[in-house]
């Protein structure tokens, strides 16, 4: 009985170690800021206002994800949305959103042109707001605005 017991424990203890994330440490943090920072300016060297970046380094899948959300309106007053997550070393995307209001309707009426994610190892997602795009992006890859 006590064997079983410790069989037991010692499994639950296995198991458990195995779940724990790994947290990234500062200087991995940094680094990845840093990247994002870069890749952020290459891509757009003007941004405006309303358009900005957030990085995370995920240690357990050694990837630093950068998340660039853009607001704007066009010379004809159509406000859009864009939202993208991608490895900021490799340029890989992971998650896409847009939106735009051509129709001039209630921000709520009108559903993004895109919304998908693509976890890792599975199939990709199609979203259907930006809502459970955030939820998405969150639950998957660690980095929210």
């Amino acid at each position: 009985m006590r064997l079983l017991r410790l069989a037991v424990i010692l499994l639950t203890w296995q198991q458990a170690s195995r779940v724990q994330a790994r947290s990234a440490t500062l200087a991995q943090q940094k680094m990845c800021d840093e990247q994002a920072r870069k890749k952020f300016h290459e891509d757009d060297p003007k941004p405006n206002a309303s358009t900005e970046y957030t990085s995370h380094f995920d240690a357990n899948a050694n990837v630093c994800y950068v998340m660039v959300h853009r607001a704007d309106t066009d010379k004809k007053g159509t406000p859009s949305v864009s939202n993208a997550v991608y490895d900021a070393f490799e340029g890989r995307v992971y998650a896409s959103y847009v939106w735009v209001n051509s129709q001039r309707k209630k921000y709520w009426e009108v559903a993004p042109i895109e919304c998908s994610v693509k976890p890792h190892g599975q199939a990709e997602i199609t979203c259907k707001s930006s809502e459970e795009f955030e939820e998405l992006v969150d639950r998957n890859f660690g980095i929210g605005r």
